[in-house]
C-alpha cells in the first residue's frame, strides 16, 4: 500500500515541534459554549492535537451546524 492509499488513521503522524509520534487520545473541543470529546492524534510531549481534514470538514462541521441551529 502506498502512502496515498492510506487513510489518516493508518498514517504514523509525527509532531513537527517535538519529533514525537502522535498517539490517539481524548481531546475536549468547545464551540459556542458547548464542549464535546473526540479522539485525535496528540503529541505526548507538547499536547498539540492534529485535526485531520476528514474530521475538520465532516465531523466538526456537522457538530457546528447542530450547535448553530439551536
Amino acid at each position: 500500500m502506498s502512502e496515498t492509499d492510506r487513510g489518516p488513521e493508518e498514517t504514523e503522524w509525527v509532531c513537527g515541534r517535538c519529533s514525537v509520534t502522535l498517539t490517539p487520545a481524548k481531546v475536549q473541543v468547545s464551540y459556542l459554549g458547548s464542549a464535546f470529546t473526540v479522539v485525535l492524534p496528540v503529541c505526548t510531549k507538547c499536547g498539540m492535537a492534529l485535526v485531520d481534514e476528514d474530521v475538520a470538514l465532516n465531523k466538526i462541521a456537522q457538530a457546528e451546524k447542530v450547535l448553530e441551529d439551536k
